[in-house]
Formats: structure tokens, sequence, C-alpha cells
């Protein structure tokens, strides 16, 4: 179940969140409206289910969110889009670097065997 307390509430952003298991816990970023207080889900991410863990995980997907650029004049839901979109894109670089390196590392590895 969500905790309807805000954990963190910082330029535009709040985290909630929810247990996953006795050990573990999904913070969930949102992008919030100041007009109304409506929210629009950014991302997320998991920690370890103690407090202080919890606040550290928010506040580092929150610098993460804000050091990406989002168009001015955009409403927020569009922000919050942009701001997944780009996260997500740079989850999957960092996945597709760590293939290729373990690709490179096998490949050497199997030269320096055959040799």
């Amino acid at each position: 179940m969500t905790n309807p307390t805000r954990i963190l509430r910082n330029a535009g952003f709040c985290f909630t969140w929810r247990r996953m298991s006795n050990a573990t816990v999904r913070v969930s970023l949102w992008r919030v409206d100041p007009a109304d207080g409506q929210r629009h889900w950014v991302t997320c991410a998991f920690a370890a289910d103690d407090r202080d863990a919890i606040r550290a995980r928010a506040l580092a997907l929150m610098t993460w969110a804000r050091t990406i650029p989002t168009a001015a004049g955009q409403d927020v839901q569009a922000q919050a889009v942009a701001t997944s979109l780009a996260i997500t894109a740079h989850r999957m670089a960092r996945l597709e670097r760590s293939a290729i390196s373990a690709t490179c590392a096998a490949v050497a590895g199997a030269r320096r065997h055959a040799a």
C-alpha cells in the first residue's frame, strides 16, 4: 500500500513509497502541479526498508531528475513525461554499455585462453 505521506517534496517533485517485501521498498518519483496539486508519475527505484535508505534514494532520484532539462512553457504533465523518457533512455544506455563491456571482456578472455 502506498504511504500517503510525502517523504520529500522539493522543486516540484514529491515521493511516495511502498513496501515490496520485508527488506525492499519501492520509491516513486512524482512531478507535482502547483496549481491543483495533481501528481504525475515519473519513475521509481528500489531501496532497503530503512527510512534513511528511502530518503537517500528519493534524494538521488530528485537530483537526477532535476539535471534533465525540460522546455520552458511545458505543462507539468509534459515535463513528467519528458523526464521519465530521459531517465529511461539513460538507464537503457547504461545497460547497453554494460553488455558491450561484458562482451569485450568475454572476447578478450577467450583470446587469452586460446593463445
